[in-house]
């Protein structure tokens, strides 16, 4: 009689099963530039698919390899989510799913080898995905001592919350955040105590690249995009879309507090990262170092801490082999360097090779319009935000403070220096010089911009 009882239940469970609800959806998916998503996409494509509904669930669901759809106004999954296999949901316009996890979990966790998250939009975009993990557990991603990794988001409106020490996208407590793709959609992803989108507490944040969409992302001693607190972030690639990333102790994009950002690639898009306090905008963290870090598009403003540079090192921290080649950048820092290290950091092998305009100074008046750039070395010169070498041309310098106007060599050109406000200062009289470079010394500028001159 055991036996029989325990058939009828199996059959049972087994009928359940066969009976969930599927229904047949489309979904557009990008194709990257050489199969590679830090290339950037090629096109987007659409295809159909079978897939099951996703439903209300009081305890924990896992959703095995295969494709879900979320079709209702308000489905609550109260214990969250498990990715087990390649997952990929699709939130249907004006459809909702609120995923939380129990204490330790995320939201929706995806986390060791082989498991995957990729979530779609619809035609509008408006079905939206709210994850918030349980105490040290990520919004999407790991739980506690969990990494987070394997995720991609082509679309809809996505809100994800770490909560005590985990990232929003990304790692648990003590957990890192890698190999997280996001090519469309909007994307709001707060960290507590760790990366917006990256590393939990003490974990890195690596390989994050973003393609499209608007994304904001907000840490709290981590970066808003990178390293968790203590822990770097590297490999950060954004090609295209709206990207705000913010910080409290950590950089925007980079290091967490007291790590390093390297690696840092920007193409295009249009990206605000702003460091507090210590913090580069994008760089290390407090008293992280920042290196490799290179610009060829977009329109990109990183504002350092007040003791961080804008771009390169935190407090005390290095800044080195950061690259300008294009685009529109505007950095600034009140301590530390523009582009380079932080307060009492070393700067090294800086190179901007783009024409551009360079604002410097704590108003717009105080200003260095540069006519043409090749590219010089420009560690020594900015490394206390207070030089500018140029090759050719007209400089005019609005500088508080006195011997503002030291001229060395400049290929038929001028060189002209003027204190205060505007007004001419006696002692950095105007310098006529023949041929080789000109440096000019700014004595408390506090903003440098760089434009790509038309």
């Amino acid at each position: 009689m055991r036996k029989l009882s325990l058939f009828f239940a199996a059959l049972t469970l087994s009928v359940g099963l066969w009976a969930q609800e599927t229904q047949m959806v489309s979904y557009d998916y990008p194709v990257y530039i050489n199969d590679d998503a830090t290339k950037g996409i090629k096109e987007w494509k659409t295809n159909s698919v079978e897939a099951t509904v996703v439903e209300n669930a009081t305890d924990a669901v896992t959703w095995n390899a295969g494709w879900y759809v979320v079709t209702g106004t308000d489905v609550t999954l109260s214990k969250g989510a498990v990715c087990n296999g390649a997952v990929h949901l699709i939130v249907y316009d004006g459809a909702k799913l609120t995923a939380t996890g129990a204490d330790n979990k995320p939201g929706i966790e995806i986390s060791g080898e082989g498991n995957s998250l990729t979530i779609y939009g619809y035609t509008n975009q408006s079905g939206q995905l709210i994850a918030k993990g349980g105490s040290g557990g990520a919004g999407i991603g790991g739980g506690y001592e969990g990494n987070g990794s394997n995720i991609t988001i082509n679309g809809g409106t996505i809100t994800a919350n770490g909560v005590n020490v985990a990232a929003g996208i990304g790692g648990g407590c003590k957990g890192s955040g890698s190999n997280i793709t996001i090519n469309g959609g909007e994307v709001i992803a707060t960290g507590s105590n760790a990366a917006g989108i990256g590393g939990g507490s003490e974990g890195s944040g690596s390989y994050i690249t973003i393609n499209g969409g608007t994304v904001t992302a907000t840490g709290s001693n981590g970066a808003g995009i990178g390293g968790g607190s203590g822990g770097y972030g590297s490999n950060i690639t954004i090609n295209g879309g709206t990207v705000t990333a913010t910080s409290n102790n950590g950089a925007g994009i980079g290091g967490g507090d007291e790590g390093s950002g390297s690696y840092i690639t920007i193409n295009g898009g249009t990206v605000e990262a702003t460091g507090d306090f210590c913090a580069a905008g994008i760089g290390g963290g407090s008293s992280g170092q920042g290196s490799n870090i290179t610009i060829s598009g977009g329109t990109v403003t990183a504002n350092g801490g007040e003791y961080a540079a804008g771009i390169g090192g935190g407090y005390k921290g290095s800044g080195s082999n950061i690259i300008i080649n294009g685009g529109k950048v505007i950095t600034e820092s009140a301590e530390g360097a523009a582009i380079g290290g932080g307060y009492n950091g070393e700067s090294s092998n800086i190179f901007v090779a783009s024409s551009v305009l360079l604002m410097a100074g704590s108003s717009s008046s105080n200003r260095i319009e540069v006519p043409h750039f090749t590219g010089y070395d420009m560690a020594t010169i900015l490394k206390d935000k207070r030089y500018v070498m140029l090759e050719e041309g007209k400089a005019t310098a609005y500088v508080e403070g006195y011997n503002a106007g030291k001229a060395e060599g400049i290929e038929e050109g001028k060189a002209e220096a003027l204190g205060g406000m505007g007004g001419p200062c006696e002692d950095c009289p105007a310098v006529d010089v023949t041929k080789g470079t000109t440096t000019i010394r700014l004595y408390s500028p506090e903003k440098v911009e760089f434009r790509k001159m038309e």
